[in-house]
């Protein structure tokens, strides 16, 4: 109830913006020590959740622990215990959230500030269904420290006259985004093949080698600006974690197809609702292969994914495909990837490579 010492009345901050830490984006920027406990936090507490099967409303997101973490740095300027540290005090909030999303209620029933950050479907969340998918979304997509500090060294470098002229404002200005700590899905969906195929650019002396009379070369300052270089172990580094996130995006995204699909089959069928993907696999196939005239290098092949007006092998039920069944999914943005044996760690072709075509 006292006021915080002068001292510690900090109006404020040279790093992050106000109203930063207003969303579960949590677009804040710690030291690499502080943001790695909070990762550590999320890593921890979503185990456990899963372990105990809990609802997904008591997951977090690094997003919103750094947004309460900060909040509580706020509310150490004014009013704190004495011979506590502001660290501390931040933590201790972060500890408090994470009772009330495990528990579904506070520990302290006057903790109540930070509901706004609580998951959808939370029993204390005052968040609406529809808010933003950034907000909503379980997967953590703001950019790791090494990424946001190679941009912030792409974009000086680019300030003092070393990007060359192939530079596009949409670069560097996704550039100051991700310095900020913010990429967009679509952005993370560029950056793994964007590094794939400028890797080689890193094997020029100007782009590799400080006594070089043209270093840093554009090349060089074009990686950085993509959180990527200036080796290729940090860009081999970058593209791993670019390509981590779109398979979390996918994962995400399928769970919630599949969750949609269940809740309706569960609607019509008033059983057990369907929890889990269900596949059947027919062998006994006869398949009639053809050469490609014009396939001179044997990396190509054509074939139907799925026929029209033909009832399926006998199941509990049976089904036929329509045409235009897949209209929607051609039409859409979302990438289409093709396995083999379904498996999702053997990928043979993309849509959004361009390697994979349609109709």
């Amino acid at each position: 109830r006292a006021p915080a010492p002068a001292k510690d009345q900090i109006t404020g901050s040279d790093t992050n913006q106000p109203g930063s830490a207003g969303g579960a984006g949590g677009d804040v920027d710690f030291d690499e020590k502080t943001e790695t406990a909070l990762r550590n936090k999320v890593a921890d507490h979503n185990d456990k959740m899963r372990e105990d099967n809990k609802p997904d409303w008591t997951r977090t997101t690094l997003g919103q622990l750094k947004a309460v973490y900060r909040r509580g740095s706020g509310a150490y300027s004014t009013s704190h215990r004495p011979g506590v540290s502001r660290a501390a005090w931040s933590m201790a909030r972060v500890n408090a959230y994470l009772y009330l999303l495990r528990n579904g209620r506070p520990e302290n029933p006057a903790y109540t500030t930070d509901y706004d950050l609580l998951p959808a479907g939370h029993p204390k969340s005052t968040r609406s269904t529809d808010m933003d998918d950034r907000e909503n979304r379980q997967v953590n997509t703001a950019p790791p420290a090494y990424m946001r500090a190679a941009a912030r060294r792409g974009l000086e470098l680019n300030r003092q006259g070393y990007g060359g002229d192939g530079l596009t404002d949409k670069t560097k200005q996704e550039a100051r985004d991700m310095a900020n700590g913010r990429v967009s899905e679509d952005k993370w969906r560029r950056i793994a093949p964007w590094i794939a195929r400028h890797m080689v650019d890193l094997d020029a002396p100007s782009n590799r080698n400080p006594d070089d009379p043209g270093y840093p070369g554009a090349g060089l300052v074009a990686h950085l600006l993509w959180g990527s270089g200036p080796s290729k172990a940090s860009a081999e580094r970058a593209m791993k974690y670019a390509q981590s996130i779109i398979d979390q995006l996918d994962a995400e995204q399928e769970r919630t197809r599949w969750s949609s699909i269940a809740i309706q089959l569960d609607k019509k069928t008033k059983d057990e609702p369907v929890t889990k993907v269900e596949r059947r696999i027919k062998t006994d196939v006869d398949f009639e292969i053809r050469l490609l005239p014009d396939d001179n290098d044997g990396m190509r092949f054509t074939g139907y994914a799925a026929v029209f007006n033909s009832d399926s092998e006998p199941l509990p039920f049976t089904e036929r495909i329509v045409p235009g069944a897949f209209k929607r999914s051609l039409k859409a943005r979302n990438e289409i990837k093709m396995f083999v044996n379904h498996n999702m760690d053997m990928v043979l072709a993309s849509t959004r490579a361009k390697t994979l075509k349609l109709t």
